[in-house]
């Protein structure tokens, strides 16, 4: 399962037993059903999503596109040249329901980009750590891996920096994306522009605008700056292709930059296609089916206020840690017009709750959340009837699993202490097997 757009080495041996002889990989395929191709163990094979190889005594597989459906390949335990269809087994490369892509993500064969550039812009502008060159072949939570933990800067190390007048171009198959940048005083206005692709009245394909938006990506701190904050973020009515169109529309002075960091690409496999049912058995095993992605700034600004009139949690509540006579956000509008557009920011002492309505424990929650400014910090979350800390120390947005109370009540508080107490974002929150529940909006007493 792949939810980053790096490499990836897979131990095909862990699952396979062969006595009496060494055990290694012999040779890979393209898997079709006739078996005809002949295996090769010093060539690349090239898939429809990626290439494959074998290093290492594993089965290497290097994405090189958006990937949108499952690339198969068959290896072979032993010797190539004798190898028979009796010892060879299959492996599947699977696009997980959130794949994250880096600002410079090619086409390996072609050497074409798969975001395409133009105007004033240069790639690879560095501020932070790289992350590892293979991203982990667990099958774990989606939106999680090893190589992005502990990031201080862009994810990867790197992004794509972009003046004004320069543009950003992609397409993709899936429900939506997010799109990711740095934000600091200087930020410019960006314009992103988003098209469906469909069939107009004589069949031909054309595309669509569905959505525009003109965003401030500025942070008003002074001499700070935000990494990996989705300022640019699409939610579609349904599967399709899009193409997305970001443009630079001014800055505050000549060394204002919009920098691309990444981008984040939800459910691309096809529902109705003919890798629906092998990925959504792969889902199902990841306890990842039927994913539910909702931001946690949404259900705030859904609840419409604070409390109710008996002064019960309406839903959401938003804990400011402030001294006695200094004034909080008391009202949903005043966050609404000043808060991030798309997360949630919690400093040292800052706490928010909120209830999922028919929660079962079923049902499986992820929390995502990251260091936005590059400092650690912990956060406190529910873990059923009691809670559990989880240090926050990676500027990319990280997935983790929490347990909501049996009522669905879930309780985040950022505990870090001290003149080093990091900020800590808290973003979406991903809920499976409950595609009949919704995130609580009305009034509830809790």
């Amino acid at each position: 399962m792949l939810d980053y757009g790096k490499p990836v080495q897979v131990d095909v041996l862990a699952n396979d037993t062969l006595y009496g002889t060494s055990r290694t990989v012999g040779g890979i395929r393209v898997h079709a059903e006739d078996k005809a191709e002949s295996f090769t163990e010093d060539q690349d094979l090239a898939l429809t999503n990626g290439a494959a190889k074998i290093a290492e005594n594993k089965v290497e597989y290097t994405p090189d596109k958006f990937m949108d459906s499952i690339d198969r390949l068959d290896y072979v335990v032993g010797d190539a040249d004798s190898a028979t269809d009796t010892n060879a087994a299959t492996v599947s490369m699977i696009p997980a329901t959130n794949v994250y892509y880096e600002d410079d993500f090619k086409v390996a064969d072609s050497g074409n980009a798969t975001i395409e550039y133009s105007g004033t812009y240069s790639q690879s502008v560095k501020e932070g750590n790289a992350s590892d060159k293979y991203q982990s072949d667990e099958n774990r939570v989606y939106g999680q891996d090893p190589a992005y933990a502990q990031q201080n800067g862009f994810s990867d190390g790197s992004a794509t920096s972009m003046d004004q007048g320069a543009t950003a171009t992609f397409t993709f198959k899936g429900t939506g994306v997010d799109i990711y940048t740095k934000t600091d005083t200087e930020s410019p206005l960006v314009g992103a522009w988003i098209y469906r692709e469909t069939a107009d009245e004589n069949g031909e394909m054309v595309w669509k605008a569905v959505q525009s938006v003109i965003v401030d990506n500025k942070y008003d701190v002074q001499g700070e700056g935000l990494y990996q904050i989705p300022t640019i973020c699409f939610d579609a009515e349904q599967y399709g292709t899009y193409k997305v169109k970001i443009q630079v529309m001014s800055a505050t002075s000549d060394t204002a930059k919009y920098y691309l960091d990444g981008i984040r690409i939800y459910n691309p496999v096809d529902p109705e296609g003919k890798d629906a049912e092998e990925s959504e058995s792969a889902y199902q095993l990841a306890g990842e089916a039927g994913p539910v992605v909702t931001e946690i700034r949404e259900i705030l600004l859904g609840a419409g206020a604070l409390t109710d009139e008996s002064g019960q949690a309406n839903g959401m509540v938003y804990l400011d840690n402030l001294e006695p006579g200094e004034d909080g956000t008391s009202e949903i509008s005043d966050y609404e017009k000043d808060a991030p557009k798309h997360e949630v920011y919690l400093s040292e002492g800052n706490a928010i709750a909120f209830t999922l309505k028919d929660y079962t424990d079923a049902q499986q929650v992820y929390l995502a959340a990251k260091a936005p400014e590059g400092t650690a910090a912990t956060l406190r979350v529910t873990d059923g009837t009691r809670t559990k800390d989880v240090t926050i120390d990676s500027t990319s947005e990280q997935y983790f699993e929490i347990t909501p109370t049996s009522r669905g009540h879930v309780v985040i508080e950022n505990v870090s202490a001290g003149d080093t107490a990091g900020l800590i974002s808290i973003t979406k929150i991903r809920t499976t097997k409950m595609q009949q529940s919704k995130i609580l909006t009305e009034p509830e007493k809790m």
